[in-house]
């Protein structure tokens, strides 16, 4: 057989593990369910630790039907907005707070007009003022992509398409050091910057072991996962658009420079996975 590469797709209530070959043709796939925790009202929480388990779950599901030695890399797609604290040694701290949940400190509401409150600052800084014990100890803010890219290959990066949610300047494209200081999230907080695409890093021995894949195998940059779900529709030019359904609804249209219109109907844009080009999305959560 071709070579072939592993993809992961981190959603809100399941992981899937799917195998391609070079032309783009599904090979072989598998899907693991887990838990939401809504406790009450506007509380949306997950244990990070049930995503890894549940791609280990698949890729040793899917692996079954492929020689590993034939895997050439390894990329992934993740769910945005959903966010949590870890340590130096990289444990987690505090559940992660979902893209659902609503709690926010009210410093991003006053900000309401310079961030849209679809970032993850809101959330972050519930954690900060309502957690503040863990908080001390945080080493890094992590989106899944970062806690994911851990556990493969050990290092701490994302990319813009999940940066954004953070304190990401739409402009450059870098950690912006105002949001950083208007909230008190120093850029030392954050994951390394890299570009989606980019081989990161190789597949560490004890996660070769878990997945049942061959240590060494070059891990790959990937992406949000609607932007991600852009480019594999083939909606990638300026005026194309995609609607994709999961437990939420999302529309993204494609544009050459960011839009954003904050209030009560806002406009968001996002990074695309494409060099150059933005995601106008809009959302209706809990559709699925």
């Amino acid at each position: 057989m071709s070579d072939l590469m592993c993809v992961f797709d981190v959603g809100t209530t399941g992981a899937r593990t799917v195998i391609f070959d070079v032309n783009g043709r599904e090979v072989a796939r598998a899907y693991e369910l887990y838990p939401v925790s809504e406790q009450s009202v506007g509380i949306s929480e997950q244990d990070p630790i049930i995503w890894w388990n549940a791609i280990r779950k698949t890729c040793n599901s899917v692996v079954q039907s492929v020689n590993p030695e034939n895997i050439v890399g390894i990329s992934a797609a993740f769910l945005r907005g959903t966010i949590t604290i870890i340590d130096k040694k990289g444990e987690v701290l505090h559940p992660a707070l979902t893209w659902m949940d609503e709690r926010e400190e009210t410093t991003a509401i006053d900000w309401k007009k310079e961030i849209n409150l679809r970032r993850s600052i809101p959330k972050i800084l519930w954690i900060k003022k309502n957690k503040p014990d863990l908080f001390r100890k945080a080493d890094k803010i992590v989106h899944p992509d970062t806690f994911i890219y851990m556990k493969l290959c050990e290092v701490c990066v994302t990319d813009p398409t999940n940066g954004i949610l953070g304190i990401l300047n739409k402009n450059t494209l870098k950690w912006d050091d105002e949001l950083a200081e208007v909230f008190d999230l120093p850029i030392e907080l954050w994951p390394e910057l890299h570009v989606p695409g980019e081989i990161i890093g190789e597949l560490i021995h004890s996660a070769a072991e878990a997945l049942g894949l061959k240590k060494n195998t070059p891990v790959i940059l990937g992406g949000g996962d609607q932007q991600c779900s852009a480019l594999g529709l083939g909606v990638i030019n300026k005026g194309q658009a995609k609607v994709t359904t999961g437990t939420g609804t999302f529309v993204d249209y494609v544009v050459d420079k960011p839009i954003e219109i904050s209030g009560d109907f806002p406009i968001f844009s996002y990074p695309s996975v494409i060099k150059g080009k933005w995601n106008i999305e809009g959302v209706t959560p809990g559709t699925g």
